[in-house]
């Protein structure tokens, strides 16, 4: 069990690529159109060494280290970038996530 949580489901690729590896009556066997090229990029993309996953652990050290001013402040900062950068609509996502809390 431990294997299944720790390696096989440890990220949404590698749990995704279980699925397509391990052919089984109860999981339904693999998703119908699912495409193996695809899958290799997500798997590489989750690495732990990549650039974007350190640069999240990163940016999740910093934010946890801010106070709910400064929090509230980088929001802001991610905001008018994605808006520049022509991301409105993860701007709009961050908005009102922003707007629940």
């Amino acid at each position: 069990m431990e294997f299944l949580r720790d390696e096989l489901l440890a990220t949404p690729s590698s749990a995704r690529l279980y699925t397509l590896l391990q052919p089984s009556p109860r999981l339904g066997g693999p998703p119908h159109g699912s495409d193996p090229e695809e899958l290799v990029r997500q798997v590489h993309q989750w690495h732990p060494e990549t650039r974007w996953i350190l640069i999240a652990r990163i940016l999740h050290t910093f934010v946890d280290r801010l106070t709910e001013d400064n929090a509230r402040d980088l929001l802001k900062i991610l905001r008018s970038a994605m808006t520049a950068l022509g991301h409105k609509q993860l701007a709009a996502e961050v908005a009102a996530i922003e707007e629940r809390q």
